[in-house]
């Protein structure tokens, strides 16, 4: 079965959730801070596939946010 969304790839994020969430904005497939929402970010990409590769926790201060 063929999918009709986008593919994004991101590499390993070594725990930084600041350099992930601007990563996962940037690439459109989560909201910006929205006054409406506060400090909830809400998935944006629609029939986006996210792929992370390689380990999310590792070697940051940010572990836990993640």
């Amino acid at each position: 079965r063929r999918s009709s969304g986008r593919v994004v790839s991101v590499a390993d994020f070594h725990g930084d959730f600041e350099v992930m969430l601007a990563i996962l904005i940037r690439t459109g497939v989560v909201n910006p801070m929205d006054r409406q929402w506060g400090d909830t970010r809400l998935w944006a990409g629609e029939q986006t596939t996210l792929v992370q590769t390689g380990d999310v926790l590792d070697r940051y201060h940010d572990d836990k946010e993640m």
